[in-house]
């Protein structure tokens, strides 16, 4: 049965309690995947075409995207997509586990977004709360699949380009007319930047400061860097969003956790990367 896209959308950049079935699904055979080992008879076929894979995003990075293998297994592997500039996504760091089996690359690997404020905040129409991955090329959703000369760089594109200006318009089973409807009348992209600042954002480089990020410490250093870089961008964001009412945009949440207390927790973040990258380099002096 096709959901109604006023649906649709309630579940988007908003506290989610819903679950499909196959998402469910999805989800379990990721979980169950990312407990097996392979056999070591194909492990090294396997761990041959993983090196060529990330040789070739090391070699050729595509923008705004990082990539790091679990140090105890190279079959999974961790992405960071940067948000890209003049979306509502812009400067959010979008974290990704990439599951890649015995039979890869024969059929596409596992994805599992990560970002979700634990299940309470769906980023996308192809980005579920639940960590469900909705595109063709990974089995997801109809269209064209996945072939073997694909690659990991071709997956985190791929997903990329889902992270557009007007997702909802950008969403085939919306259409272009009502996506854009939808989008003007419901204050989404509002929301979407908002919730990119606060989880996408301060959420992450808090986790990368206190220690329990669930990023490799390649990407915590990957995403904090980058925050310094590019500061200026992002207080830009905030600031400019100040005179939102804050109820319109955090649904149950408290009013406090407005563009106000984000502007604050940036200039706070960033005064604390800043000094303890200072302590780094002193010790290393």
């Amino acid at each position: 049965m096709q959901r109604r896209p006023l649906a649709v959308v309630a579940e988007i950049a908003s506290p989610s309690t819903s679950d499909e079935p196959r998402q469910r699904a999805a989800m379990h055979s990721l979980e169950f995947a990312l407990s097996q080992r392979v056999q070591p008879s194909m492990q090294c076929l396997l761990h041959r075409r993983l090196n060529r894979d990330l040789m070739n995003i090391f070699d050729n990075p595509a923008p705004g995207v990082f990539v790091e293998p679990e140090a105890s297994d190279i079959t999974n592997v961790h992405a960071v997509i940067v948000g890209p500039d003049r979306t509502p996504y812009q400067g959010g760091f979008f974290h990704f586990v990439l599951k890649c089996l015995i039979d890869y690359p024969a059929r596409p690997p596992l994805v599992r977004f990560m970002t979700t404020d634990a299940g309470r905040v769906r980023f996308n129409p192809n980005l579920y709360s639940s960590g469900l991955v909705s595109l063709s090329i990974l089995g997801t959703f109809p269209g064209p699949s996945w072939t073997p000369e694909m690659t990991l760089k071709t997956v985190l594109v791929s997903i990329q380009s889902l992270l557009t200006k007007q997702s909802l318009a950008d969403e085939p089973a919306l259409g272009r007319e009502v996506g854009t409807w939808l989008e003007e009348t419901t204050g989404y992209n509002a929301k979407l930047r908002f919730q990119t600042l606060r989880v996408a954002i301060c959420d992450v480089l808090e986790a990368c400061l206190l220690g329990n990020s669930s990023y490799p410490p390649v990407l915590q250093q990957a995403v904090l860097k980058h925050f310094v870089d590019h500061y200026a961008k992002y207080e830009i964001v905030a600031c400019s969003q100040l005179s939102l009412d804050p109820s319109s945009l955090t649904g149950n949440m408290k009013a406090s956790q407005g563009y106000e207390t984000l502007l604050q927790r940036l200039r706070d973040l960033y005064s604390r990367i800043l000094q303890k990258s200072a302590s780094v380099t002193l010790k290393k002096t």
